[in-house]
């Protein structure tokens, strides 16, 4: 999508000016009343100063008029990320409470008004919005995420952004994406009473209940549902994560492999019937594989999360770790998949009637962004943690047991990656060489150069640098970064 071009001409509530309505008539009338335009100009000039020539400082005022063109032009831009608004709507007065620009983060959660991080898959990459003066831009979600539509502008230029069609878009043509156009249209309304009768409907969850926790007195409840079970939330979900996940994608909701966990307030209203507040959202896609197990092959599943999401009113409340250890215990506890032929039975003709459920080898994640990786790091560690030993480098060792003897006994436990594995024993070593009063500088260079083959693996060290000062130098910055890393997580 290229970028909005800008644009010049302002017109209030839709009525043309005179001169819009001249040039429509044809360019030689527009010529001609831009010659009329620079004579009056020049006359007026005279008069005022009696001078007899103004050329020069007829330029210089109309180098004056297109500064203030370029100004106005400026003042018909604005940023996409501000002026789009979303909010969850509990009940009919939420439509009507008004929203203050305010960096007052408890006023925005008890409205649960936020604004998108990422706009630029719609309006590119500079994010702007061409021609409106105060322009807002409202979603409006009940409960079930029906959402209501609404535009507002003080001023509009003739050939400003077209919001509405961008939206309303059937497909839309990913900036940064490996698919070249993916539906975009969700269901919603511009009618606001429509809205509102659909603000009371009942929400009750789909799928299966497998977590409940508590916060601050508050209740939250997370479900697993399928692609069938989620068709009516999927769409609005799909939309939202546009707008917070970066570098993301539609999925196929042709696919019935896809499944769903959702987390959700659960609150009494007036009536004292429960309802419940929609919170968060994460896709998983199941990958099948061979993994040999005492000599056998074994089929079983790698489970990929794709896209995660905690809306921001609820961000920072430990949601996130809540959902993402959800996933792990659903993982662990292993799934109850309908029958199918995909995967490695399929390849040996296995009838339906003696299909077995998979069992997860383990859960991995599809481009993590940098915020989602810090706490995916935390949950793992503290996964990780009551499972770790005292690490050692080599097996004849007494003490303690290496990175692959902890693999070994972690996997089947955590169902972490093995890069994960790897991280988490690298933090958890840090963490039992600062919590022991024994420990020497010679257990702490064990440590650093345990990172160290796996930064130069990792990087091609080798392939990038020739020198080897050079190279022993960025390896010893590297291992320094990571430590840093480590001791974030720690805190």
């Amino acid at each position: 999508m290229e970028p909005f071009a800008k644009k010049k001409k302002l017109s209030i509530s839709g009525t043309a000016t005179n001169e819009e309505q001249l040039t429509d008539s044809g360019s030689s009338i527009h010529n001609t009343s831009q010659e009329t335009k620079k004579f009056n100009k020049l006359n007026k000039m005279v008069e005022m100063e009696g001078a007899e020539s103004h050329e020069d400082d007829l330029e210089d005022f109309e180098e004056q008029d297109e500064a203030s063109d370029v100004s106005r032009d400026d003042e018909l831009t604005c940023s996409a990320n501000d002026v789009i608004r979303f909010r969850l709507v509990r009940n009919e007065s939420d439509i009507e409470q008004q929203y203050i620009d305010t960096n007052d983060v408890e006023h925005h959660h008890k409205l649960m008004e936020f604004h998108p991080q990422f706009t630029y898959q719609l309006f590119g990459e500079e994010e702007k919005i061409d021609g409106y003066e105060n322009l807002r831009i409202n979603f409006y979600f009940t409960k079930s995420l029906y959402c209501w539509f609404n535009v507002q502008y003080d001023t509009k230029s003739d050939d400003a952004t077209d919001v509405k069609s961008i939206f309303a878009a059937k497909e839309l043509e990913f900036q940064f994406s490996e698919f070249s156009a993916v539906p975009l249209y969700f269901p919603y309304t511009e009618n606001l009473s429509e809205f509102k009768s659909k603000i009371n409907q009942p929400n009750t969850p789909k799928g299966e209940q497998i977590d409940v926790y508590y916060r601050d007195g508050k209740v939250f409840e997370i479900y697993k549902c399928t692609m069938s079970q989620i068709a009516a939330l999927h769409k609005p979900w799909q939309f939202l994560c546009l707008f917070f996940i970066e570098g993301t994608s539609y999925i196929d909701d042709q696919d019935n492999l896809w499944e769903f966990f959702l987390v959700y307030e659960k609150i009494k209203d007036h009536e004292n019937n429960f309802e419940y507040i929609p919170v968060g959202f994460s896709s998983i896609y199941p990958f099948f594989t061979l993994k040999k197990e005492d000599g056998v092959l074994k089929d079983k599943r790698r489970l990929r999360v794709s896209q995660f999401l905690i809306l921001p009113p609820f961000q920072r409340q430990g949601h996130g770790r809540k959902l993402l250890l959800a996933i792990y215990t659903y993982a662990i506890k292993g799934y109850k998949e309908q029958k199918s032929l995909i995967g490695y039975n399929a390849l040996q003709n296995v009838e339906e009637k003696t299909y077995e459920p998979r069992e997860c080898y383990e859960v991995t994640v599809e481009n993590p962004g940098d915020e989602f990786q810090l706490m995916r790091n935390k949950v793992d560690v503290e996964v990780c943690g009551p499972i770790f030993k005292a690490a050692k480098r080599k097996a004849d060792e007494k003490e303690g047991e290496t990175f692959e003897e902890f693999k070994a006994r972690a996997k089947p436990l955590t169902k972490l990656s093995d890069t994960q594995l790897r991280k988490c024993f690298e933090v958890l070593w840090l963490k039992h060489l600062n919590d022991n009063v024994n420990t020497t500088q010679n257990d702490r260079n064990e440590l650093k150069l345990f990172i160290k083959k796996r930064l130069y693996s990792e990087y091609d060290m080798e392939g990038a640098f020739e020198d080897h000062k050079e190279r022993k130098e960025k390896l010893e910055e590297l291992c320094e970064g990571e430590i840093d890393e480590y001791k974030v997580l720690l805190k």
